[in-house]
């Protein structure tokens, strides 16, 4: 288990954005294991430019601040991410999976997302802002695909602070994974729950609709996907998009 760290909540009534708010402290700010979170976050974004919409005081949008990372932990950084949050929703009996590259999946429904984003100084990570969104007490998503923790279990009783608190605590205990850099265990783990693995889905590639069967995700954080009648495909963020 590794050590904790001295934590910095910072908290916001209303932000635009929790990552782009740390990202401007992080110029100042020198101390690791900073986090910025907001009861309500007005332009939350994922990768791409996408959007993350959360209704006020209903949900957990927060970001965290490494400093110092090496650059070889870039590609596997976003699936430790993503494999210890599964980590945090497992332990509360939610059963998650990992859909490529940055979706948290429950029950065929989007329950979080994730967003990284680095400072590249030196030839090495300065710092990198880890924003999460996860929904927990919202129950109306429109016709959004999306769940909340909350409808898959009516009892789950938690202040979303010491949620907050219990998942920075295991992104801590997990940490040593990219300390002491055990990348090819990450990569592991992540594919250990990924969504669709093997399985055949549809997928959105170069503006047409093809079958196809998620291999698995590579070193480079790159999914390996056997499309229908051509072969194997590598495919990096944005590239194709499952349909599910």
């Amino acid at each position: 288990m590794n050590k904790l760290h001295f934590v910095k909540y910072i908290y916001f009534s209303t932000l635009p954005s929790t990552n782009q708010k740390l990202y401007q402290l992080a110029e100042s700010i020198e101390q690791a294991w900073t986090v910025v979170y907001c009861g309500n976050q007005t332009a939350g974004k994922g990768y791409n430019g996408s959007t993350w919409q959360s209704n006020d005081n209903q949900n957990l949008t927060f970001s965290f601040l490494l400093r110092e990372l090496p650059l070889e932990c870039l590609s596997s950084l976003s699936m430790w991410v993503a494999r210890v949050m599964y980590e945090c929703l497992t332990d509360w009996q939610f059963s998650v999976q990992l859909k490529w590259p940055n979706d948290l999946i429950l029950n065929h429904k989007k329950v979080g997302g994730i967003l990284i984003e680095n400072r590249i100084k030196n030839n090495k990570v300065d710092f990198s802002v880890i924003g999460i969104g996860l929904n927990v007490l919202q129950t109306d998503f429109g016709n959004l695909k999306a769940t909340s923790l909350i409808l898959n279990n009516p009892d789950f009783n938690i202040s979303l602070f010491d949620l907050l608190e219990k998942i920075i605590n295991k992104f801590q205990e997990r940490f040593y994974l990219i300390e002491e850099e055990r990348y090819s265990e990450i990569q592991k783990l992540y594919n250990e729950v990924l969504f669709m693995k093997n399985k055949v889905a549809s997928y959105e590639w170069n503006g047409k609709i093809h079958n196809g069967i998620l291999k698995g995700v590579n070193e480079k954080g790159n999914a390996i996907i056997e499309i229908e009648n051509m072969g194997e495909l590598e495919s990096a963020h944005k590239e194709i998009f499952l349909k599910y």
